[in-house]
C-alpha cells in the first residue's frame, strides 16, 4: 500500500530531481534544484523534462517470482537548454528503466536462498528506478560534454543507449 495514494508522479519527480542534482554535483559541477526556469540564474544549463511513464509494479510479484513479474518502469523525456535563453534545447533524449530482471524467491536457482532473495527484492522498486534515471540523465549530459572535448572520457560513465555494443 502506498503511504500517499495518488501522489506517485510527484514522489517520482522529487526522487529523480534529488538524484539528478546529486549526480551532476558529484561528477560534472555544481547543480541546484529550482522551482522555475526564472529561479535558475543567468548562466548555466537548465535540465527539464517529463515523466512519460510510471509503473510501480507489484512488490509481492517481484519478491515471489521476479524475472519481470511485478517489475517497475520509469520513462522520461529530457531537455537541456542554455541559460539565460531557455527556449530551444540543445540536447534532448529519452530514458527508460525498470526493475524485474532478478529472480524472486520461487525462481532463484541457488538452494536455500528463497528468504534472502525475497527480502532483497522487497527493497527494489521506484526509488531504485528514480536513482537509475538520475544516473542515466547525468551520463547523457556527460557524454555530450565528452563528445565536444570539454570533459575527459575517463572521468564519466558512458550512457546506456540500447544500441548494440553499448554498455
Amino acid at each position: 500500500m502506498r503511504k500517499n495514494p495518488g501522489q506517485l508522479a510527484n514522489e517520482v519527480q522529487s526522487l529523480i530531481s534529488t538524484s539528478l542534482v546529486s549526480e551532476i554535483s558529484s561528477t560534472l559541477g555544481p547543480a541546484k534544484l529550482v522551482s522555475s526556469p526564472a529561479a535558475a540564474g543567468r548562466n548555466g544549463w537548465l535540465v527539464t523534462g517529463d515523466i512519460t511513464r510510471i509503473n510501480e509494479g507489484s512488490r509481492i510479484l517481484r519478491m515471489a517470482i521476479g524475472l519481470g513479474a511485478g517489475g517497475t518502469k520509469v520513462e522520461t523525456r529530457v531537455r537541456v537548454t542554455n541559460l539565460p535563453s531557455s527556449n530551444q534545447p540543445f540536447l534532448s533524449f529519452n530514458t527508460t528503466g525498470g526493475s524485474g530482471a532478478e529472480p524472486g524467491a520461487a525462481t532463484n536457482p541457488i538452494p536455500f536462498s528463497s528468504a534472502p532473495t525475497a527480502l532483497l527484492a522487497m527493497k527494489n522498486g521506484i526509488t531504485d528506478d528514480a536513482n537509475r534515471t538520475g544516473r542515466m540523465i547525468n551520463a547523457a549530459i556527460a557524454d555530450y560534454q565528452v563528445q565536444r572535448g570539454w570533459l575527459a572520457p575517463e572521468k564519466v560513465k558512458k550512457p546506456k543507449t540500447g544500441a548494440p555494443g553499448s554498455r
